[in-house]
């Protein structure tokens, strides 16, 4: 499928471009279908890089802001967040886009953070893996400061983990927000940074475990503690999505001093 969308692009590029734009406008009358802008927006998606750069990014913006467009005029929670879903389907697309233009990314960042407290089924998972799906391959950009900013962008992202983590109900997809924050480490070059903002992400957990196996050595029956178990358990896994996205570069949690 992604081939034919690329064909039919290489072939006609101007009437495929018309056709999908007016295809989404469409989207704002009683016709509004979620598999069809779905399906649009996938098509939206597959073409990153099957036409050249300066009609990509032409392309990229028209449809995006007819897609803000169509997410403004909606009414309905339900409605709004199908299309919110898709706009960060297709940002997602296009990581090219979002590295040559910090402040676009920075914005998309911010809103995916609102997103992760949405409690509408379905947008707060949505946030969280486009949130992983876009630091994965834009992370550099986080760890250098940017025209108009202080200070790298991943320094305010660590200090508000636990914020963000309160928000996200399910385990899961605390997990996942760690592995993203990972990869931003990840690309952090300066070793002695990079440890000092997984001590900083692992944050109070790590005081707990250092505690836990402190007592441990002086009563191993503390183990058997159900919520000491829990606490052990869920350490090991904030480690284990952490590792995922450090990487080699990964320093293991015990090994800390303070």
């Amino acid at each position: 499928m992604k081939e034919l969308a690329s064909y039919l692009a290489a072939y006609d590029w101007d009437t495929m471009k018309r056709f999908i734009i007016s295809e989404i406008e469409k989207q704002n009358g009683p016709d509004f279908n979620f598999d069809r802008l779905n399906s649009l927006s996938w098509i939206v998606g597959s073409l990153c890089g099957a036409i050249f750069d300066k009609e990509e990014k032409t392309f990229f913006i028209s449809t995006l802001r007819t897609l803000l467009q169509l997410c403004e005029m909606k009414k309905g929670k339900e409605n709004k967040a199908v299309v919110a879903s898709c706009i960060m389907y297709v940002v997602g697309q296009y990581p090219t886009f979002l590295k040559n233009n910090w402040s676009f990314l920075k914005t998309v960042i911010k809103k995916l953070f609102e997103f992760m407290k949405e409690e509408f089924p379905g947008i707060m998972e949505m946030a969280v893996n486009a949130f992983l799906k876009i630091v994965k391959s834009t992370a550099d950009q986080f760890t250098i400061i940017q025209s108009n900013d202080s200070q790298p962008y991943i320094n305010e992202i660590i200090k508000r983990i636990p914020d963000e983590i309160k928000k996200l109900k399910a385990d899961s997809l605390r997990l996942t927000f760690y592995q993203s924050i990972g990869y931003l480490i990840n690309a952090e070059k300066n070793s002695d940074l990079q440890l000092e903002m997984m001590k900083e992400t692992l944050g109070e957990h790590f005081f707990q475990f250092q505690n836990i196996m402190g007592s441990v050595q002086n009563d191993p029956n503390i183990l058997k503690n159900e919520e000491v178990e829990q606490r052990l358990l869920y350490f090991l896994k904030m480690n284990e999505s952490l590792v995922i996205g450090v990487g080699e570069q990964y320093y293991q949690p015990v090994s800390y001093t303070h």
